[in-house]
């Protein structure tokens, strides 16, 4: 289907590709992010991967997924975020949702 494409369409070819490209490329740049340097800056990349811009409140996975997600026990995830929040860079509202300094995480992903 794809191959028929290509001679009976090849703008719309060319577009597909690209953006198969493009997700490719996007998921080659959240695997590097999420799993090389300290668990700290993992986290941090985490958090700003998911959407804590610090604009509205986030509801954010558990501890024991997002520790999965950059290769860390739930344990160190736990305690990761426990400091995050001693240091002001995650606050936790009523609801339970997270509303996050998000310059202070970009400081810490990226060293």
């Amino acid at each position: 289907m794809v191959i028929g494409l290509d001679q009976t369409n090849s703008r719309v070819h060319q577009a597909l590709l690209r953006r198969w490209q493009n997700s490719v490329d996007q998921a080659d740049h959240f695997i590097t992010a999420l799993s090389t340097g300290p668990a700290e800056a993992r986290m941090a990349r985490l958090l700003i991967t998911l959407g804590c811009t610090g604009d509205q409140p986030e509801t954010l996975p558990s501890r024991e997924d997002m520790g999965a997600l950059v290769g860390i026990t739930t344990e160190t995830a736990s305690r990761i975020m426990a400091e995050f929040k001693r240091r002001g860079l995650i606050h936790t509202d009523r609801g339970g949702e997270v509303v996050c300094d998000h310059a202070g995480l970009a400081i810490l992903a990226n060293g």
